[in-house]
């Protein structure tokens, strides 16, 4: 077997992981083992597949990041008392980042035909799954009855750092479809509906849906041809119209905010909270990796009543986490990021891929609103967003695959 087919292999198991399809969701501790286990195997892998003469454009962020997050856990280590054995597998799951350079030289079609097959049929899954369950009481795999409920349905979080951009992916080779008028692939048609139900309704992020929703439209704005276009927002408004005054589908959305305002004074809260605490006592390096071992340090990770998660609150999780320097290792991100998407706009290729448009805005936003990508938990699926951005290695291909 080559090299290419082991590296397409590794990323199968790699997805499959990560979306948890063996159903370990339900259970927080069970999921963060299992990605650490998976840090553990890509630090092994990862040497395998690295050639030092080899780079590209997010290479050198990847090895920073690597040596910052070793750095972090040696400071934390010190200043929380945890044994460095103990700290150094509590984050391990931060080694999945290493990844990206067993996957980077994978062809990026192949990439995201692999990407949308494995949402399509996980939520697939996931979906007959919950049916049978809810209507015969089996269950299997996913233990629904363990899971806490949000209007009255299992939330369930597989996927939540991969299925936002499986769908704009999706929603872009549509609008590329479209405008020039061939037969759109069922593989894209099938992970835009399987990806916007999941969304909707497991996750059931609100945050999360207005970010897809508002990246969709300005995808559908910029790229969608001025006859195409029309028909297909004039569609968008019709399902809306049917979906809000006849079938009620946002109804218990609309519900669930007015009886949640606590929510959202609980976020800001939090921002403030991580905010200030990083700017007066940590600025620099932030306050690293907490592994919560007593109430002091509850307090120091989640505030005084532990209701805060740096996961929840964007680029303020992050900063708390990793202080200045890592603001400023993001800032240089997202400027490479800008860069890529910026050259494509530049020699016309981006109207061909506007996926790449799409991913940069939902990235950013994430980032700046509400959702911390870069964390214990969506550090795996960070390297996916990197991999499908990166054209540095990839010759052009304009031709539209299922």
């Amino acid at each position: 077997m080559t090299i290419k087919r082991i590296r397409e292999k590794y990323l199968y198991l790699y997805l499959f992981v990560i979306l948890y399809f063996l159903g370990l969701s339900y259970n927080p501790d069970q999921a963060y083992n299992l990605v650490r286990l998976l840090g553990i195997i890509v630090l092994l892998t990862a040497l395998f597949f690295w050639k030092k003469k080899e780079a590209d454009k997010f290479s050198p962020f990847v090895k920073f990041f690597t040596g910052y997050v070793v750095v972090e856990i040696f400071v934390s280590s010190f200043q929380y008392g945890t044994p460095i054995d103990i700290m150094f597998l509590f984050s391990i799951s931060y080694a999945t980042i290493l990844s990206y350079f067993v996957f980077y030289k994978i062809d990026r079609e192949r990439l995201v035909r692999i990407v949308c097959w494995m949402s399509s049929i996980t939520i697939a899954i996931l979906t007959v799954q919950y049916f049978i369950y809810k209507y015969l009481g089996i269950e299997f795999l996913f233990k629904f009855s363990e899971i806490p409920t949000r209007m009255d349905v299992q939330r369930i979080y597989v996927g939540i750092y991969i299925f936002p951009f499986a769908f704009l992916i999706a929603l872009s080779r549509i609008i590329t479809c479209l405008n020039t008028k061939t037969k759109i692939p069922l593989l894209y048609l099938f992970t835009a509906g399987l990806t916007l139900f999941d969304l909707y309704f497991f996750v059931m992020t609100r945050s999360f849906l207005i970010l897809i929703l508002a990246v969709a439209f300005i995808m559908i704005l910029l790229f969608l041809k001025n006859k195409n276009k029309i028909y297909f927002i004039l569609t968008c408004i019709f399902v809306f119209y049917i979906s809000y005054y006849h079938l009620g589908l946002f109804d218990k959305y609309i519900e669930f905010s007015k009886s949640e305002d606590i929510s959202l004074s609980t976020r800001f809260a939090a921002i403030n909270y991580y905010y200030n605490i990083t700017i007066n006592e940590s600025p620099l390096l932030g306050f690293g990796f907490i592994k919560i071992d007593n109430t002091q340090l509850r307090g120091i990770l989640q505030g005084a009543n532990g209701e805060f998660f740096r996961e929840d609150v964007g680029i303020f999780g992050f900063f708390n986490n990793f202080g200045l320097i890592g603001l400023g290792w993001l800032c240089l991100l997202i400027y490479q990021m800008i860069k890529i998407v910026m050259k494509k706009y530049m020699d016309r290729s981006l109207n061909e891929q506007p996926e790449y448009l799409a991913i940069l805005l939902m990235f950013i936003l994430c980032e700046l609103t509400s959702i911390n990508l870069i964390n214990y938990d969506g550090i795996a699926s960070f390297v996916i967003i990197l991999l499908l951005l990166n054209d540095s290695r990839r010759k052009k291909n304009t031709t539209v695959l299922a």
